[in-house]
């Protein structure tokens, strides 16, 4: 059985949804393990149910506005059409007057995850045969956990990918 595993690192993930797509639609391999952290573990659900159009569409459409609650960035661009981006010091002051440990806050992203894994979505990958899992840190025992979608609830799940 062969395993498909796809790591973090935030926009990595398109570049990784893109070499996925390749492995499985142009060489045919198939995988029976989707193992994912982070952005990985965006992907993985789309993989193993082989819904890898609706990948490149979340990737493809995805802004600061579906991920940060309030944003750490302040992205901006100028006449030429240049991006430039730099640190957001009013919500970095702001979050560091609540007493938060972030620069920014991804409640966003919780949102975003619901409506791009729907229930379905989330029953048809429990009934298939691939094992999807996905890895988390668990800070406080500063360890790495597994997370098994067939011994999952759907909120769960969705908790543990973001």
């Amino acid at each position: 059985m062969r395993a498909l595993v796809i790591s973090g690192g935030g926009s990595k993930g398109a570049f990784a949804g893109g070499i996925a797509e390749y492995l499985i639609n142009d060489l045919n391999i198939d995988y029976g393990i989707f193992v994912g952290s982070s952005t990985g573990s965006l992907l993985i659900p789309h993989l193993a149910t082989n819904k890898i159009d609706k990948i490149r569409k979340v990737y493809t459409n995805v802004s600061q506005k579906d991920i940060y609650s309030t944003c750490p960035f302040s992205i901006k661009r100028n006449k030429e059409g240049e991006i430039k981006a730099r640190i957001n010091h009013f919500n970095t002051l702001k979050m560091f007057l609540k007493g938060k440990k972030t620069f920014g806050e991804h409640k966003n992203l919780r949102n975003t995850i619901a409506r791009t894994i729907s229930r379905d979505d989330f029953e048809e990958l429990k009934r298939s045969r691939k094992k999807v899992i996905t890895v988390v840190s668990n800070i406080t025992r500063s360890t790495v956990e597994y997370k098994y979608a067939k011994d999952c609830s759907y909120n769960d799940f969705l908790d543990w990918m973001w």
